[in-house]
């Protein structure tokens, strides 16, 4: 019989410590659920606000209203929609929204707190929880304010979560039906509460939980867990204790705090159920008296079985990719010489990194990064079938497969080329992902892990030098890593010994065909390397930040050039220049170069040294711009373009611009990315991405540019669907100065003919 006692209270213990796993495990998926929800819609708040409020400037408020529906029937958890102004009046509202009950958020007494707090806070309000008449439905208010350029409020976002819906986490849907939920913001307000009816909202949620049984919280928390209020709000875990709860039931219950939202999450379980679980175990502990060995040998298995099922769990996150599930790097060591026994020591290698994707993770935050990775992920596993996928960390993943001939594994990559190329849709904005893989193969490269890594990483940093997708190792790249080395040498003095030269490429009007300007490009010649190509020491003068007076002394010599040259063809007798003919000239400008405080400055002066009022400038930046301090930027461009001097966004189109961030920036002019061009009149993926680029570009009313024109065909295409200009070796190629001087004079006489 005592044994029996003991083991009885050994196993109460068991039931309550898995009951107390059980309940921290949902208290996790209930918390981090609610944040990414409310991460969400804080994300969405925060973009339909800012458009809103363009809308309306603009007087479109047919448009604003559209918005605003279509999204609350994409968004089927949200209760409604609005836009107020400052003073708390909805000025804008979904169609569900009676405007004949609106409330004013500042005045009335259930959404008061939350309003002012939302007009005080740069992130999302959650505010508590009341009946809202206009909808009708009881609510979980959401609030994000919109401020203009200068930090003032000018309205705030306004939303609300389905106290009763069914297609949100609040619903409890993902949890057992014994498990009680219950969240209860920092005023002691109910937000919400699970298994409460319809019928009993009014009481339950228009009251704050009684002040007794408040205390008694905090008095079972102190005795059991040693913690008092304000230590529970500053720790990061879920805490368990036993108590009573708001109907007088006896539970087991964990807790945990959320200092973005303020509120408590309490998920519960009553002792009941518990004592329910008791039963068998009980009946088969009196068994025990008649049975004991065999009751034994059964309770050993049982928990023998809980301990391999324990340790597998372990053992999987210990070898697993939190993320995206992928095995990481420690399972694929581990693994590693298995594989290579059952592929007979013959497999290759694939390195690959995603092609700038830290501009995205900047950009949009890591929310969607991480759900770009997810996605791409998936695009993996369906590639790579009977593959060995692993996440190396970050953008990086390693692929073990048995082909290891060249055909074959170029084939391989190129379809996985073709599902990455897909775009991927996350919350209203699109994203084109592209990759870079390098392959190693075995035993040809190398036999070891580590060696093959390494061989594999090295040719994916080239097939991205080069932007060729996939290369596979070779001796060359070890020759390639001295070339480097070389190159980076005899640029250090490449400035001085005066090697650098430049040529320029004309820009054609698409509808005249006129000559409208040129571009100018920098060619290296060197005695000991011979020509230099741009895309191979550009990159090595950006690390090194060579960039920085190579980018002066090209700005420098393309406006003296271009302005002799203006003046040589376009001087009247006088030595006036005809204001009818000018010549535009745009020069590349690195993210090293603008970010320079003094970059605004040296244009000035160059400009006013040699330039020409008939010889207007463009300089040409990059996409990369925006993962920098995107208010800087602007004052920069700004100061830039009072200067006189045009904006043009170069390479165009690879996925991380954005609509919001095309207006705060004074651009000129969008130059679409050759490597969309090239292929337009076969690839219908890549002329939808240019119809679409031209089409809101006309909406922002900036021109375009394609350049990488190679034929009749793609420049009429272009044309006729509004293209401003192009450029490309359809009209011509790169000039020096003496060979534009006579290709203008020619384009001079044809026109006077």
């Amino acid at each position: 019989m005592v044994t029996a006692l003991v083991m009885s209270y050994i196993s109460w213990l068991d039931i309550k410590d898995n009951a107390r796993v059980e309940l921290k495990y949902a208290n996790k998926i209930v918390t981090r659920s609610m944040q990414q929800v409310l991460n969400k819609d804080e994300a969405l708040l925060e973009i339909l606000g800012e458009r809103l409020i363009e809308l309306s400037a603009a007087h479109q408020l047919d448009t604003a209203q559209e918005l605003i529906n279509d999204l609350l029937r994409n968004n089927t958890d949200l209760a409604g929609i609005g836009l107020a102004d400052p003073s708390g009046q909805l000025t804008l509202t979904s169609f569900n929204i009676d405007r004949e009950n609106l409330p004013n958020l500042l005045t009335t007494d259930e959404t008061t707190a939350s309003f002012k707090r939302a007009m005080d806070h740069d992130h999302m309000v959650v505010g508590r929880t009341y009946y809202m008449k206009a909808l009708q439905a009881w609510v979980i208010p959401l609030r994000y304010r919109i401020t203009d350029s200068q930090g003032v409020v000018t309205a705030v976002m306004t939303t609300g979560i389905k106290l009763d819906s069914t297609d949100t986490v609040w619903s409890g849907d993902n949890l057992p039906e014994y498990v009680q939920l219950s969240v209860i913001r920092a005023d002691y307000y109910r937000q919400y509460t699970l298994h409460v009816d319809i019928p009993n909202f009014e009481n339950w949620y228009n009251k704050m939980v009684p002040q007794e049984n408040i205390d008694l919280f905090y008095r079972l928390l102190k005795e059991q867990t040693g913690l008092d209020a304000d230590a529970l709000r500053s720790i990061d875990e879920v805490v368990s204790i036993t108590g009573i709860n708001a109907v007088g039931t006896e539970y087991l219950a964990s807790v945990s705090y959320d200092p973005v939202y303020e509120q408590y999450t309490i998920t519960g379980i009553p002792l009941q159920v518990l004592y329910g679980r008791m039963l068998m175990p009980t009946l088969w502990l009196m068994f025990l008296l008649l049975a004991f060995n065999l009751t034994l040998y059964y309770i050993f298995k049982f928990n023998e079985k809980l301990q391999v099922d324990s340790n597998s769990k372990l053992e999987f996150q210990a070898r697993h990719d939190p993320l995206t599930e992928l095995p990481n790097r420690r399972f694929l060591l581990e693994e590693f010489k298995s594989w290579q026994q059952l592929k007979s020591g013959v497999f290759s290698v694939l390195f690959i990194d995603l092609d700038d994707f830290k501009v995205s993770n900047d950009l949009h935050g890591h929310s969607v990064g991480d759900r770009i990775l997810k996605e791409v992920v998936q695009r993996i596993n369906v590639t790579f079938r009977s593959c060995m996928n692993v996440r190396q960390g970050g953008d990086e993943f390693i692929i073990l497969c048995s082909d290891t001939e060249e055909a074959e594994l170029l084939t391989l990559c190129n379809r996985f080329f073709s599902v990455l190329k897909q775009p991927i849709v996350i919350d209203e904005l699109e994203f084109c992902i592209r990759a870079s893989i390098g392959v190693s193969r075995a035993p040809t490269d190398g036999h070891g892990i580590d060696e093959l890594l390494r061989k594999a990483d090295m040719a994916m940093y080239h097939a991205k030098s080069l932007k060729c997708g996939v290369y596979l190792y070779s001796k060359d790249l070890e020759v390639s890593a001295r070339r480097f080395a070389q190159v980076e040498k005899e640029l250090r003095n490449a400035l001085a010994l005066n090697e650098f030269s430049l040529v320029y490429q004309p820009q054609v009007d698409a509808d005249s065909r006129t000559i409208i300007g040129v571009e100018a490009l920098l060619r290296w010649h060197n005695p000991e390397l011979g020509e230099v190509s741009p895309d191979e020491f550009i990159s090595i003068a950006e690390s090194t930040g060579l960039i920085k007076d190579i980018g002066k002394h090209v700005f420098e010599t393309a406006v003296r050039e271009i302005v002799d040259i203006y003046r040589d063809l376009y001087a009247d007798e006088d030595g006036q220049a005809n204001t009818e003919n000018k010549m535009r000239l745009s020069v590349n400008v690195s993210v090293q170069q603008l970010l320079n405080d003094n970059f605004a400055d040296f244009i000035c002066a160059v400009l006013y040294q040699y330039g020409d009022e008939n010889v207007p400038v463009m300089i040409e930046v990059t996409e990369s711009i925006f993962i920098n301090d995107l208010d800087s930027t602007r004052l920069i461009l700004e100061k830039i373009e009072q200067s006189g001097v045009g904006i043009s966004l170069d390479d165009f189109g690879t996925g991380y611009s954005s609509l919001n961030i095309l207006n705060k920036l004074p651009i000129s002019e969008l130059k679409i990315d050759k490597d969309f061009v090239r292929d337009i009149l076969s690839d219908k993926q890549d002329w939808l991405l240019i119809q679409s680029i031209i089409s809101m570009s006309k909406n922002l009313g900036i021109p375009v540019l394609a350049e990488g024109v190679e034929n009749s065909e793609q420049a009429k295409l272009l044309a006729e669907h509004g293209c401003d200009s192009y450029q490309g070796f359809y009209f011509s190629k790169p000039l020096n100065k003496a060979d534009l001087t006579v290709f203008l004079a020619e384009q001079k006489n044809k026109t006077k003919v």
